[in-house]
């Protein structure tokens, strides 16, 4: 009885090794798209799952040529035949080597090789007085701060307190040494206005035109420049006259940016820091010129949202 029930085991076996067809899941690898400094936006298709049950399918990359699932990876959750993944945390002006995969009870299946090349960072600089370098009644706290950029970027701060359109000018090296042939996207951040207008009592019209002399020039040197409009101010002994001076300024950038600039960041548009005389209000102002840290950080946002805007445009 014994022998017999042997001799059947083994039958048994042999007719399902027989039988058993499973083989590695063939896959194809997708064209990557979409490469940014540290992303890329890569896929395969499933064209065979060995006839068996897939456990994962995915991505792996490497610095090394025909990366595994021993390296680097992500599993697709959509489990569709085709799909598309973004893998991260890549660096930026790096060669990386992408393969896509599948897995079934027999092993993992690999597509082509693919040579990838992420972008060098975006180069960011901010330039200003004392309101961008991050003077404060109660905190030392620059806007650079808090940005949140999409794009991986170096940012650069270039300010300093009593900074006027024209030692802005004068000063414009300290911008253009950042320059990086190998960056993405160079881009400076123009917030510059309230010395020349609430201290050295300049017209809205002298302002305006050095603002334009300076964009310009930064353009002409292969920046992308962002243009600020100027929010609530109280200049020395002005009774408020200087912030009607702003909001003419203002009307100019507005009505103009774009022969000058490639973007705007309308700081003037929220009315918490741009109506006339917000500078009353405590929550946003410390000293009627210099802002809170509720009000850095409406100027963060509106800035991180033009910065943006602004790689939007000229990165896809």
């Amino acid at each position: 009885m014994i022998m017999r029930n042997l001799i059947i085991f083994l039958l048994f076996v042999i007719v399902y090794s027989c039988t058993d067809t499973s083989t590695l899941p063939v896959v194809i690898t997708s064209p990557v798209s979409d490469i940014k400094s540290s992303s890329a936006l890569c896929g395969g298709t499933i064209v065979s799952n060995g006839k068996d049950k897939l456990s994962n399918q995915g991505i792996c990359w490497s610095v090394k040529i025909n990366p595994t699932i021993l390296d680097n990876y992500i599993c697709d959750s959509t489990k569709q035949p085709s799909f598309t993944v973004i893998i991260t945390g890549l660096e930026s002006n790096t060669s990386y080597h992408i393969r896509s995969f599948a897995t079934n009870s027999m092993g993992t299946g690999y597509g082509s090789n693919i040579k990838i090349i992420t972008m060098s960072k975006n180069v960011i600089v901010l330039v200003g007085d004392s309101r961008t370098d991050g003077w404060n009644c109660k905190d030392c706290y620059p806007y650079m701060d808090l940005l949140n950029l999409k794009e991986s970027s170096v940012i650069y701060k270039t300010s300093f307190g009593g900074a006027s359109s024209d030692s802005l000018i004068a000063r414009y090296t300290d911008v253009d040494r950042k320059f990086s042939n190998l960056a993405r996207l160079n881009v400076v951040v123009v917030w510059i206005g309230v010395n020349d207008i609430a201290v050295n009592d300049k017209s809205a019209e002298y302002t305006y035109n050095n603002l334009v002399e300076y964009c310009t020039e930064r353009r002409n040197k292969g920046w992308k420049v962002i243009a600020c409009t100027e929010i609530s101010m109280k200049g020395i002994g002005s009774n408020g006259i200087c912030d009607l001076t702003r909001n003419i300024f203002n009307a100019l950038i507005k009505t103009h940016w774009r022969d000058f600039s490639d973007g705007v960041a309308d700081l003037a548009s929220y009315s918490e820091i741009g109506q006339r005389e917000a500078y009353l209000n405590t929550t946003y102002f410390c000293d009627q010129i210099h802002l809170t840290n509720s009000g850095t950080t409406i100027v963060a946002g509106i800035i991180n949202r033009a910065i943006d805007k602004l790689m939007e445009n000229f990165c896809t």
